[in-house]
């Protein structure tokens, strides 16, 4: 969320707010200013909802999904300056940065480089060890969380299609983003069986510890309202506590 400037994507922050538990907050460098950062913090914390940060690539011109060739120091420095960014705001409302969720091209580069992903979750260690780290299981991610004793959340995606071996059908292909149906087909999947189908037909096995829906997709305020109704059918409830 905060992907807009000047305050802009407000309006629909507001309605996507009280249908979730907790939210990431874009720190400026794939989009997002400090007006819209301010406001859609101050919504968050309003509404309950635990904040994350959303550190990417910075890369504006394609919204973070282009993959760079930014590594080592010169990446942890790009990406902590971004989780700074939001802690800081978020001690003016006496809160604390809940978790780190990586986005776009940063996030998948992250699941798969070891060493970056190392070496960020080391300094994320030293400075907000509380935090929780949002990606992919069994991903070098993952691994790097253990490694330095932060917790990490197993995330499941509702609007996405998964390729077999668990990673996120490239945007660029179609079918890769799911309409309501879909993705509510794909989250009783994933809390009722256990599973997600990939797009070769067969069936992987999910646990997640949270589910994302992107706001930027066109149908993303439908798709919450549905997780809602379903939960609500199975005596589920939303927590971003875990």
């Amino acid at each position: 969320m905060g992907e807009s400037f000047d305050g802009s994507s407000i309006a629909g922050d507001e309605m996507l707010m009280p249908l979730i538990s907790s939210c990431n907050i874009a720190c400026g460098q794939h989009s997002g200013d400090s007006q819209t950062r301010k406001r859609s913090i101050a919504l968050a914390v309003r509404n309950g909802v635990s904040v994350g940060a959303h550190p990417s690539y910075p890369d504006a011109e394609y919204f973070g999904r282009r993959y760079m060739d930014l590594h080592g120091k010169a990446l942890v420095t790009v990406f902590m300056e971004q989780i700074d960014i939001i802690a800081l705001e978020l001690q003016n409302h006496n809160e604390k940065l809940h978790h780190i969720k990586p986005h776009g091209a940063l996030y998948h580069h992250l699941m798969k480089h070891e060493k970056d992903a190392f070496a960020i979750a080391e300094e994320v260690a030293s400075r907000y060890h509380d935090s929780i780290l949002y990606g992919l299981p069994s991903s070098e991610w993952q691994r790097a969380a253990e490694k330095f004793n932060l917790n990490y959340a197993r995330e499941a995606f509702a609007d996405r299609r998964y390729l077999p071996d668990g990673q996120l059908q490239p945007r660029s292909e179609k079918g890769s983003v799911l309409d309501v149906s879909e993705s509510l087909d794909q989250i009783r999947e994933m809390l009722i069986n256990k599973r997600v189908r990939a797009t070769d037909g067969t069936f992987f096995s999910v646990i997640p510890n949270t589910i994302c829906v992107h706001s930027d997709s066109p149908d993303c305020l439908s798709i919450l309202k549905a997780i809602h109704e379903f939960l609500r059918s199975e005596n589920m409830q939303l927590s971003s506590s875990w």
